[in-house]
């Protein structure tokens, strides 16, 4: 949203609370990307990796570091409350693309129906994003699915020998999986295929800054003098008066309240923190809203040939491989979207944790199993999956948010379905589905949640307006996955980008 205000002439401030990476660890990371993967020392490979190896460590910690997650605000104070919901805020610079897997996919047209006609035009936005953030990716049949983001020419990463012989085998049965409504192809990533050193450290946080990271853009943006950046801010309120809208804000730093005031606000909080922004400053308290969930799920399977090169010494990388696309059968009528992924170490240390305390034990076991384990992680649309029930709780001058769960009673349906499809898919590429072994991720651990603030042509109580304007307001616009009406199965990141540059444009053809 700032890079399309910016390119519009429009002066703009970002208010942030900014948590950034430790010195030392920043450090480390430096001195990583200095020299090749080939000239690492033992010891900063070691202290960079150690962190997120550690069988005692849950969570994703970039860098070695828990800044990704970290809240100084105590956002979170009550969160062991929260056992069944996994989704956290993040406070960082950039936010969770400090942490995220790097797949870019669009929406199918299919799959937003329920969207305003006006919302669903976001093809020369996808095309916008290429400006400030890479995408990595080739022609195949997946395109003919996505056409509003084309692939001018071949810039995917290396695909690692698994990957290699997985994708042939189901080259032989493309045209009988395309029958039964199945696609798939390399992935697409927002990440620099030139610059990729191939080291496997994507999901210990690239050194070298392959996979794109929003701070990335923020560091751009900066080199114009008509954006700035404040960190050490936490939003509390905001309010619409005349021509302006007023800001409240906690400073961390200094411990005190401060204001400030623009001509318009663009909210992008990410969903948590800005519903609780939305809803204190309506006055919204003790009154329930419900945030769509992408329900996500984990298959292990097992390839029965000899991994040359082994894939614990291959030079690689360690993000998601292939695509899979499952398109609506009389169980589902949207679309299934499925993430392939080869080895990573982390497979045996996962293991190890499920298999304690007999862990030692199993060792040869686990070693043996991670060389030869594939993941699919599938992703269900929202119309299938459970929803958060958010309410803010008034106490004194502070407020908080509470979380429920409300379940739906076509996921586990889906999911069952899903999992029959998995296994005749993985018998015909020669894998052995481990479906008795497969995994749930909690409600709303996959990050793609919103829906909050939903955009509407005709919106009524808290649904926004097609510029994200909730509950008629006139200058504070949402720009985050809060105001979309519906959260499809397949990635969640690019199209989120893509609203919020629609919406920033958009904005200024109304009136100051």
């Amino acid at each position: 949203a700032a890079w399309a205000l910016i390119k519009q002439g429009r002066t703009v401030t970002m208010l942030d609370v900014g948590e950034q990476l430790e010195p030392e660890k920043s450090d480390l990371r430096s001195r990583l990307a200095s020299v090749e993967p080939k000239e690492w020392c033992t010891e900063d490979f070691t202290s960079y990796t150690n962190t997120i190896r550690s069988e005692q460590v849950e969570g994703i910690h970039p860098f070695g570091s828990d800044f990704l997650f970290r809240d100084p605000i105590g956002f979170f104070e009550d969160q062991k409350k929260y056992t069944t919901i996994g989704l956290r805020p993040s406070f960082a610079t950039g936010g969770l693309s400090n942490g995220w897997g790097a797949s870019i996919l669009p929406y199918r047209q299919e799959d937003i129906m329920d969207w305003p006609a006006s919302t669903r035009e976001l093809d020369r936005y996808y095309e916008a994003l290429r400006d400030f953030m890479p995408m990595a990716g080739k022609a195949d049949d997946i395109e003919d699915l996505f056409p509003m983001l084309s692939i001018p020419e071949n810039t995917s990463l290396d695909l690692s020998s698994q990957a290699e012989i997985l994708l042939a085998r189901l080259e032989t049965k493309k045209k009988r999986l395309n029958q039964s409504g199945i696609y798939f192809g390399q992935a697409r990533q927002a990440a620099s295929k030139h610059e990729c050193r191939n080291c496997r450290m994507c999901l210990y946080g690239c050194p070298y800054g392959v996979i794109f990271n929003a701070t990335q853009t923020l560091e751009k943006l900066l080199e114009n003098t008509a954006f700035s950046y404040q960190k050490g801010y936490y939003v509390t309120r905001f309010e619409e008066q005349n021509d302006i809208v007023r800001l409240w804000a906690d400073d961390i730093t200094n411990k005190q309240e401060v204001q400030f005031s623009a001509n318009r606000v663009f909210v992008a909080c990410g969903v948590l923190p800005t519903s609780q922004l939305v809803m204190n400053s309506l006055g919204y308290f003790d009154k329930p809203i419900y945030m769509k969930d992408s329900q996500h799920f984990f298959v292990p399977l097992l390839h029965p040939w000899k991994p040359r090169p082994k894939p614990s010494t291959e030079e690689t990388n360690s993000l998601v491989q292939l695509f899979l696309e499952i398109i609506g059968s009389d169980i589902h009528d949207k679309t299934v979207h499925i993430q392939i992924y080869t080895f990573n170490d982390l497979y045996a240390v996962d293991m190890r944790k499920r298999f304690a305390p007999f862990a030692r034990l199993f060792t040869p076991l686990i070693n043996l199993l991670s060389q030869r384990l594939i993941v699919a992680q599938s992703f269900l649309h929202s119309d299938y999956s459970a929803m958060i029930e958010l309410r803010l709780i008034k106490e004194g001058k502070k407020t908080k948010l509470q979380l429920k769960e409300r379940l739906n009673t076509k996921t586990k349906k889906t999911i069952a379905h899903i999992r029959k499809k998995l296994f005749k898919i993985s018998c015909l590429a020669g894998l052995f589905p481990l479906i008795p072994l497969s995994r749930e991720g909690n409600i709303g651990s996959s990050f793609h949640c919103g829906s909050t603030f939903p955009m509407r042509d005709n919106p009524t109580g808290l649904e926004s307006d097609t510029l994200g304007r909730p509950a008629g307001l006139k200058r504070v616009f949402i720009v985050d996955a809060s105001v979309l009406p519906s959260i499809p199965a397949t990635t969640i990141t690019l199209s989120v980008m893509a609203n919020a540059y629609r919406i920033a444009t958009e904005s200024i053809k109304v009136a100051d």
